[in-house]
């Protein structure tokens, strides 16, 4: 699949630009990389500051299943997967979605401990989604 169109995710519940700053290097720093071939990537940012990850109303997260449905996304990338929601199941809910409508997500720290958490199976929590790193590495 070519991916020409990245959308990168920033979500942090205080409004500290340090917080900001830190995922939107590690997110840059994680596309410089995907992009060996030095194709021209139209990358775009969607933040949402200041809002808690438990959450289901933000913006970004809104605009961003619009946009994908609307297939403008190909590749969605956020630091990590509690980025997009602190609750697993609701995780879950919104990775399908954007699978769904084609969507690669990846997530450039996966290394974030996820636990089991309303009946949510975290080994197949991600199936069928692209990530960039193997379960356990």
């Amino acid at each position: 699949m070519i991916v020409n169109n990245i959308f990168i995710y920033i979500r942090t519940a205080s409004n500290e630009e340090g917080a900001v700053s830190r995922q939107r290097s590690k997110l840059k720093e994680f596309i410089a990389e995907l992009n060996d071939s030095n194709v021209e990537l139209h990358v775009t940012e969607i933040a949402d500051i200041g809002y808690n990850g438990l959450t289901n109303e933000r913006p970004g997260i809104t605009e961003i299943i619009e946009r994908s449905e609307s297939g403008e996304i190909d590749m969605l990338v956020t630091t990590d997967p509690m980025r997009l929601h602190r609750n697993l199941t609701e995780l879950q809910k919104i990775v399908d979605k954007l699978d769904d409508f084609g969507v690669i997500v990846e997530f450039c720290d996966d290394s974030q401990i996820l636990q089991e958490e309303d009946g949510v199976d975290v080994d197949l929590l991600f199936a069928g989604t692209k990530m960039n790193k193997e379960h356990g590495e």
